[in-house]
């Protein structure tokens, strides 16, 4: 198996969003999973801050302390999962875009290289199979010379 290509300058993506789509339903997801889990967490923290500290505790400035210290950490921690998401997506959509172009270029006969991931891309194991077929097919059909004299036809007499 061909090792992942290291990450130069060169190698790094041009484009942030791949697959818009996919990857603004992943984000979605992420931030939406992100909202509920804080919403759950402030209902059971403030819940208990009241029965701990009494009815006095919503009405004193520590709510408003409390309240904009967790809208912080909300807007931190969505910017910090926003910024993961994106990232982890490339690892996904960069190799399902190469290997479709692959597979495009395969079915219209066109000549076709192997197949290079980036260090830490998903799918190295069918870009591997992908190679395989691709280095299967003849030398004319990747885009090369064939090596070697040309076939001998049987003369017929």
């Amino acid at each position: 198996m061909e090792a992942p290509a290291k990450t130069s300058r060169s190698n790094r993506r041009a484009r942030y969003w791949i697959n818009p789509n996919f990857q603004g339903r992943y984000l979605r997801m992420i931030l939406l999973l992100e909202l509920f889990v804080m919403g759950v967490t402030a209902l059971l923290s403030f819940s208990l801050a009241f029965l701990l500290f009494n009815e006095n505790f919503l009405a004193g400035r520590e709510w408003n302390s409390i309240l904009g210290s967790f809208v912080a950490f909300v807007v931190i921690i969505g910017l910090v999962l926003g910024y993961l998401g994106v990232r982890v997506s490339h690892r996904i959509c960069g190799p399902i875009f190469r290997v479709k172009q692959a597979l495009d270029a395969l079915a219209r006969d066109q000549a076709l290289d192997r197949l290079k991931l980036r260090e830490g891309d998903e799918f190295a194991d069918l870009a591997e199979i992908l190679n395989e077929i691709i280095e299967g097919r003849s030398p004319r059909d990747r885009g090369s010379p064939p090596s070697g004299p040309p076939p001998s036809t049987p003369s017929g007499s």
